[in-house]
């Protein structure tokens, strides 16, 4: 247990209330895991909390758990929700990340459906795709992915705003309902900047090889967002065909910094001849301590892609491992770990 966790719930409710001062960092911890009465408490106080030291409080939450991936702030973020201000809502949904509790849908696709700030619907929409892609691995009920998949169908096809749109078919793309691939098809042939990008991010999420040549045709568009949800997808798609010229392109040199890293985890994700060597070099090389930590992540995921590679070199008869109904088959990690830093595309 860490040493936040010894420091009383009620100091660090005091220190939140007292605007004079600057809310210490080291309490943030204490909002992790929260226990029942802590968790009454903190409803109590709330509202009490200066509107935009709620909002600082979330987004230091949210950078504290985009960077150490044992802390959960759940339960402040649930009631982050239901917060008058609609920047504190979306930042909740950001928080919720990961969260598969079948009781936040239904919160999820109220908002989607009523909130009266497009930001709030767009982000809901995105939300919810944490929950296509965990009831496409039967981790909710059908009856939940049902639910989620129609209200962003439904927003796709009625809302008013286009950011909206555009968000409900990302999360889509992790469905494997017939009707999605047609919607993508449709978004890609828009050939509209914004709409272009949400077809790449959400034919990256389907796992449908079909959309290949189209993701391949757009790694090296001229527009810098186009190429990197394409060396995206790529990598989400593990896409054999791309390791030459990513791993040239790296040879070459790239300026724009988020190119690089895309193409870093897109290698990491196809692995291959070449990828561990360039990765490599590319640590040695580097003074920059956020672009090493990317790198050895990165080839912490390489690890993990060789390791499943190797394994479908091997068939096994009559293991029970092998029987899609052992639960311990189903344990995968959540889509795309790059996503936790993405949450905030606009």
């Amino acid at each position: 247990m860490s040493p936040e966790k010894h420091i009383p719930f009620s100091k660090v409710l005091a220190a939140l209330l007292d605007q004079d001062k600057p809310f210490p960092p080291s309490y943030l911890r204490s909002f992790s895991d929260l226990e029942i009465r802590d968790r009454v408490e903190l409803k109590k106080i709330w509202k009490q909390i200066q509107p935009q030291r709620r909002i600082n409080l979330l987004q230091d939450l949210e950078d504290l758990e985009e960077v150490d991936y044992t802390v959960s702030f759940e339960e402040t973020a649930r009631l982050a929700l239901k917060d008058d201000d609609p920047e504190a809502r979306v930042i909740a949904i950001r928080l919720l990340w990961g969260s598969i509790s079948e009781g936040l849908a239904p919160a999820l696709i109220n908002l989607l459906q009523s909130d009266p700030e497009v930001g709030v619907r767009a982000q809901a929409a995105a939300g919810l795709g944490y929950f296509i892609y965990a009831g496409e691995l039967e981790e909710i009920s059908q009856q939940t992915l049902n639910a989620c998949e129609d209200a962003l169908l439904a927003a796709y096809r009625q809302s008013g705003s286009e950011l909206v749109r555009r968000r409900a078919l990302e999360s889509l793309g992790y469905s494997s309902r017939e009707e999605i691939s047609p919607l993508i098809q449709e978004a890609y042939k828009k050939q509209e900047n914004e709409w272009l990008n949400s077809a790449l991010v959400a034919m990256g999420r389907s796992a449908n090889e079909q959309w290949r040549k189209i993701v391949m045709a757009m790694i090296d568009h001229p527009r810098i967002s186009v190429q990197v949800d394409a060396i995206h997808a790529a990598g989400e798609l593990a896409l054999e065909e791309a390791r030459k010229p990513l791993l040239e392109r790296l040879e070459e040199g790239i300026e724009d910094e988020e190119v690089f890293l895309e193409i870093v985890w897109a290698l990491s994700s196809i692995g291959g001849e070449g990828v561990r060597h360039a990765l490599e070099k590319l640590l040695e090389d580097t003074d920059d301590d956020d672009i090493a930590d990317v790198i050895e992540d990165a080839l912490d995921n390489l690890f993990m892609t060789e390791g499943l590679a190797d394994l479908g070199m091997f068939e096994f008869d009559g293991d029970d491992n092998d029987d899609p109904s052992n639960p311990q088959d189903d344990r995968v990690e959540p889509p795309d770990p790059q996503l936790k830093k993405k949450r905030k595309r606009h």
